[in-house]
């Protein structure tokens, strides 16, 4: 007993010196992990920058001037994260290189349309390069932008966002300037991707050409990412229109923001009352938050600036003794209307103003007959279009097929039909006009667009809680007519619902059958391409290892495509011997499937995170100048995003 007892006490003194060795060696390994990752981390940063200043200078030597301006921006953007001013420096380059591009490109549309040659404006190089500076820098976007409507003619370049001292005539909904429209596409851009506080910069200008129902738009998209930074514009907005509005139509318009926000109302000039629904947003969160209260100073200065513009003296004045009685009536009715949608919100929240505004309407209400009036009062308690008035989408596009003469054209309304029916994922009457359509090739490009649309909604439409929604999903795919790259997309979607129920085996070798499929596409068109790029994202998202096998594969498709383009995401569904269709020449643009999740970037991206020196490495083999140079932009920036959201180091 006593020599056993001997043995188990030396047996734990001998484990206790190994855990106090333990315990006394762990935090010095724990600081050499933290250094060698540091290390890491700061060689794969170097190796960006450096990766970065050659692409860059090899970019300057393309000879095409739109890939030297798409590849030296996608570096700039990139070099942001890292150097500023260098990457300031480059987008300069862009620029230069861009603005050569698209002279060169309106020369060339001259010379084949001569009637265009004297007022035709391309932008399309130098449009990408505002995209990405605006999202960096602001001063810069606003150089650019400046320096894009300069080229437009005298009349569009003289921008009213700078110049408007007094007012203008406006239309109905009072459409934006050409500059202001230009603008506006920058600022939805940017809010598109996740930027409002930037979208609000750029749009700002747009607040002195007065209240539009464009910008009113535009400002409700914004509350629904920014409240404040919406409600700020429009306060401006009010402000200014207070000091330069036109007529009724401007307190109409800015009412929308605070009343109405799914519904633009104006009155034109006969007095007739125009309706305009506004589209809904991204997902039902951001619309709901667009359509919360706006309270504060916003909400003061409209009542303040709609009382300003509906009690004005001119209101009565404005019609001279020349005038004939329909115009008089129209401008009452215009100004009755106004007062009518908007007194009941003043009683309630701005009564200092009721009583003048009653006794306006009652003045107008003489010069208007009661029918009349009793129309006008039911347009002006609307504030939605429900359910009730709602129309039917398909609606005027059936009435045109009804209408049509041929049996051509009624196959090219039927393709029509089937497009919008498939935008709405209306699949039974997409699936019911694709069976009407006469032309027998026709028909079947066209159920091949409704099955590879529907292949694009699969997350969605299985997203049940059963555990075999996989299964479902992937029996769908199978049975779908759709080419080689669509079924190896919805097989990987399978593989991924697979996954989620924790099913990996069952995942992988759905992927191994979407790698099949994926290598049946096409070559030349970068359906390949485009197939092996997706299976390698999901491959990576599910740590399965055949990602670095699918990534070299999708370079060899690349360098086997003719003319690829390497950020593409839109792909025929056609046969390359299949371009028209029927006599009436159905494009094949009418059949394409669009899809991020073809970019061959982001491929390089998800797999630099995993090990970037072989993503490197790899995108090295890349044939093609371009599409080599900017596989390496992307890997660099991947690096210098992972380097920003890296906690720092202990011990580093």
């Amino acid at each position: 007993v006593v020599w056993a007892y001997n043995v188990s006490t030396d047996q734990i003194i001998a484990q206790d010196r190994r855990r106090g060795s333990d315990r006394a060696t762990r935090p010095a390994d724990s600081k050499a992990r933290s250094r060698e990752r540091a290390n890491k981390a700061a060689r794969l940063r170097e190796q960006a920058l450096t990766t970065l200043a050659a692409t860059a200078d090899e970019a300057r030597t393309l000879d095409d001037p739109e890939e030297r301006a798409r590849v030296l921006t996608h570096i700039a953007d990139a070099l942001w994260l890292a150097d500023q001013t260098r990457a300031r420096a480059i987008f300069r380059q862009a620029w230069e290189a861009a603005t050569v591009a698209d002279k060169a490109a309106e020369e060339a549309e001259g010379e084949t349309n001569f009637a265009a040659s004297t007022n035709t404006i391309i932008t399309e190089a130098r449009d990408e390069v505002l995209a990405k500076a605006a999202l960096r820098d602001k001063e810069l976007a606003e150089t650019f932008l400046r320096a894009l409507l300069a080229a437009r003619n005298e009349e569009d370049a003289r921008s009213p966002t700078e110049t408007q001292t007094s007012p203008r005539q406006f239309d109905l909904w009072r459409t934006l300037s050409a500059g202001g429209q230009r603008r506006l596409a920058l600022a939805y851009e940017l809010l598109s991707k996740g930027k409002a506080k930037r979208a609000a910069e750029i749009a700002a200008p747009l607040t002195v050409e007065g209240a539009s129902a464009d910008l009113i738009t535009f400002l409700l998209r914004l509350r629904g990412e920014d409240a404040a930074a919406a409600d700020g514009l429009y306060l401006t907005l009010v402000e200014r229109t207070r000091a330069n509005f036109v007529d009724e139509n401007d307190a109409l318009l800015l009412s929308s923001y605070i009343f109405s926000p799914q519904l633009l109302v104006t009155i034109d000039a006969n007095g007739a009352v125009q309706f305009r629904v506004i589209p809904s947003g991204r997902n039902s969160a951001q619309d709901l938050k667009a359509s919360t209260p706006v309270v504060g100073r916003a909400r003061t200065a409209f009542y303040e600036t709609a009382a300003a513009v509906l009690l004005r003296p001119a209101q009565v004045t404005e019609i001279t003794a020349q005038a004939t009685d329909a115009t008089t009536t129209a401008a009452s009715t215009r100004s009755y209307f106004a007062i009518e949608r908007l007194l009941p919100f003043f009683e309630r929240e701005a009564p200092q103003y009721a009583q003048a505004l009653r006794a306006q309407r009652e003045s107008l209400a003489n010069k208007i007959d009661a029918a009349r009036r009793q129309q006008l009062a039911g347009q002006a308690a609307r504030l939605g279009m429900t359910s009730a008035n709602a129309t039917d989408p398909l609606r005027s596009q059936t009435g045109e097929l009804a209408a049509a003469r041929t049996e051509n054209e009624r196959d090219r309304l039927r393709l029509k039909l089937v497009r919008t029916a498939v935008g709405r994922k209306l699949w039974d009457d997409a699936r019911h006009f694709a069976a009407e359509i006469t032309d027998a090739e026709l028909r079947r490009a066209t159920n091949v667009l409704i099955a590879a649309n529907q292949i694009a909604n699969i997350s969605d439409a299985y997203a049940e809680n059963t555990a075999d929604d996989y299964e479902r999903a992937a029996e769908f795919v199978n049975r779908a007519d759709v080419p080689p790259f669509v079924r190896a997309w919805g097989l990987a979607q399978a593989a991924v619902m697979a996954k989620k129920r924790n099913h990996t085996a069952r995942a992988r070798e759905l992927l191994g059958e979407a790698s099949t499929y994926a290598a049946q596409a096409e070559t030349r068109t970068g359906q390949r391409a485009a197939a092996f790029a997706m299976l390698t994202k999901t491959a990576s998202t599910i740590n399965d290892e055949r990602a670095w096998e699918w990534l070299s594969e999708t370079m060899q498709a690349t360098n086997s495509a003719a003319d690829f383009d390497f950020e593409e995401t839109s792909f025929s569904l056609l046969h390359e011997n299949a371009a028209t269709m029927g006599e009436d020449e159905t494009t094949e643009n009418d059949f394409r499937i669009a899809s991020d999740e073809f970019r061959l970037d982001a491929a390089f991206v998800v797999m630099s995170k995993l090990d970037a020196a072989r993503a490197f490495a790899t995108a090295r083999a890349l044939e093609r100048k371009e599409s080599r140079l900017l596989a390496m932009a992307a890997i660099a920036r991947s690096v210098l995003e992972q380097r920003e959201t890296l906690p720092p180091a202990s011990g580093a």
